[in-house]
């Protein structure tokens, strides 16, 4: 059940169109569950900027942060088709390692950007992983090929050692 406070200051913060927007690309349903997962009411004030800062179509080449306990935040390189996601550091608090996936669509990135678990969406969308499955198991062979129990990588996808998030493309 979602907080109603934190859903009514959730309406406050953000632009009337804004909203309409972001009701068009997931049911209202699903955009409670995500403010419901926030951790604080700062989490819900970011999740406002964010959506004000993007607006109907959200800024390419630009990072967003993200609600999530395994994102930090994402970009979209849309010239060369490359989604950048900076995961959680291990020590909390912060951005961590940035890993990129490669000709990814913009339909994806919307996606992405407003499917309501971050991590699940990269594990099972652009990992190739399974709902049920270990994390670690992405992208590795299970079982025959055949069978139809291999898992097979969406995205070719790398770590950037050299980027951090905020990091302009």
């Amino acid at each position: 059940m979602v907080n109603i406070l934190l859903w009514e200051l959730f309406k406050r913060l953000v632009k009337p169109s804004n909203l309409t927007a972001a009701l068009k690309r997931m049911s209202q349903g699903q955009l409670e569950k995500l403010i419901s997962e926030a951790k604080s009411e700062q989490d819900v004030r970011d999740l406002a900027a964010t959506m004000n800062e993007m607006g109907e179509n959200p800024a390419f080449n630009t990072w967003h942060h993200t609600i999530s306990s395994n994102v930090y935040g994402i970009t979209y390189d849309s010239d060369r088709k490359i989604l950048y996601v900076a995961f959680n550091s291990k020590e909390g608090g912060g951005p961590g390692d940035v890993y990129s996936y490669h000709d990814v669509s913009e339909a994806t990135f919307y996606s992405f950007l407003y499917s309501p678990s971050k991590g699940q969406f990269v594990w099972v969308y652009l990992r190739g992983g399974r709902l049920g499955g270990s994390a670690k198991d992405a992208g590795k062979s299970r079982g025959t090929v055949g069978g139809g129990n291999r898992l097979v990588p969406q995205y070719r996808y790398q770590k950037e050692p050299g980027m951090n998030f905020g990091d302009a493309l």
